[in-house]
């Protein structure tokens, strides 16, 4: 019984430090996109108002319509919001790497949320580089949450 329980903690540890490895790597992915991710919402607003006059449509800059529009749209392709919730969960995450008790259940959980958030932010993205980065991370998730299938 004591060869188990200590062969038990020696794979606990391991998975551990993979688990660890892996999410510091998720976040460099999300450091990089606070990096690239300013002035997005300013880039879809400029490419809504392009591809308005590339249709024909005539309006003027001071259009009180389409400027609501436009910043509804802007407003709406902001992901200020996901990175902070992916922030969050992340710290979730942490934090249950260093219970006690079992984890396995609330890991897959927190991988399941921070999925979602990169979904949603790559949705989002108006830039390449965004999406990519939004799709790597996605990437070390599936890494993740094929580890987590082994814990506890």
């Amino acid at each position: 019984l004591d060869e188990m329980l200590e062969m038990r903690t020696s794979e606990g540890n391991s998975l551990k430090s993979d688990l660890l490895s892996k999410i510091n790597q998720l976040n460099d992915f999300i450091k990089q996109l606070e990096v690239t991710t300013p002035g997005m919402s300013l880039e879809w607003k400029n490419k809504l108002l392009n591809r308005l006059r590339e249709w024909g449509l005539e309006f003027s800059d001071n259009d009180e319509r389409i400027a609501r529009e436009v910043a509804i749209f802007a407003d709406k392709s902001d992901i200020s919001e996901e990175l902070t919730r992916i922030n969050s969960h992340v710290v979730q995450f942490l934090d249950c790497l260093n219970a006690s008790s079992p984890i396995g259940r609330k890991l897959e959980f927190i991988t399941q949320e921070l999925l979602r958030e990169f979904n949603t932010l790559a949705s989002k993205s108006a830039r390449p580089e965004c999406s990519q980065l939004a799709i790597n991370a996605k990437v070390e998730l599936e890494k993740i949450r094929e580890q987590i299938s082994n814990i506890e």
